[in-house]
């Protein structure tokens, strides 16, 4: 009797650490899609593509202003929370993917905050199941705050602008040069060319008051072109 009440109580004990470890293995990977949602600052949502009807799931985005899917409700009037500018885009998206016209979908969109400000966002979906006739069932997307990449963006637009501005400017300041170099240059080298060929005292007058007037005009263009070299290292 002693033995059999050992035993049973041995595959009691048996079953109960197969139940633990599988409700380990099954919390393990839930932990860990925890943690990248964390990591990645993303919210979680379904969409069933028969009603519309989104279901809000996690949301592990910084702070409380951001607009979050109101679960229950038709996904198309949730979206009134986009602004206008990009609404009808997100719609006709979303509309896509419910209807199996496309398999994924991926949108940046701007959004009202609870307190009326605004916000970028982008937005992942793919089909999550199809029904028997192939069509989808479910949609399964996340969404994730843009505003520090689109700070970048700008920031990154901005500084190519003034590289492509400051680009434009030197070849016209190069433009310029050339030519005015072609002045002084002329004339000092015309001047010389005569200086060494000529008796008349007054032309060699002339000619070394010509050098010598144009010669500091070139070398100041010469020292512009340089300060520009030093400012482009």
């Amino acid at each position: 009797a002693l033995f059999l009440v050992l035993l049973k109580s041995w595959k009691v004990r048996r079953r109960l650490s197969e139940s633990l470890r599988g409700m380990y293995n099954v919390s393990k990977p839930n932990v860990s899609y925890d943690l990248v949602l964390q990591s990645m600052n993303l919210s979680t949502w379904t969409i069933d593509a028969k009603t519309h009807v989104v279901t809000y799931e996690r949301d592990y985005r910084k702070g409380l202003d951001y607009h979050t899917p109101n679960s229950g409700i038709d996904v198309f009037h949730d979206a009134d929370a986009i602004m206008p500018e990009d609404a009808e885009r997100i719609k006709a998206s979303l509309g896509e993917i419910c209807d199996g016209k496309k398999e994924y979908y991926h949108e940046e969109y701007r959004a009202k905050r609870h307190d009326g400000g605004i916000y970028w966002a982008e937005s992942f979906a793919v089909v999550a199941s199809r029904d028997a006739m192939g069509f989808p069932e479910l949609i399964a997307g996340t969404s994730m705050v843009i505003d520090e990449r689109k700070k970048l963006e700008k920031a990154l637009a901005e500084a190519y602008d003034k590289a492509e501005e400051s680009n434009r400017l030197k070849t016209s300041f190069l433009a310029n040069i050339s030519h005015e170099i072609r002045t002084p240059l002329n004339l000092i080298t015309g001047y010389a060319e005569i200086l060494t060929s000529t008796d008349d005292d007054d032309m060699r007058k002339l000619c070394i008051s010509t050098i010598n007037a144009n010669v500091p005009a070139l070398l100041n263009l010469v020292g512009d072109m340089l300060r520009l070299s030093e400012m482009e290292a």
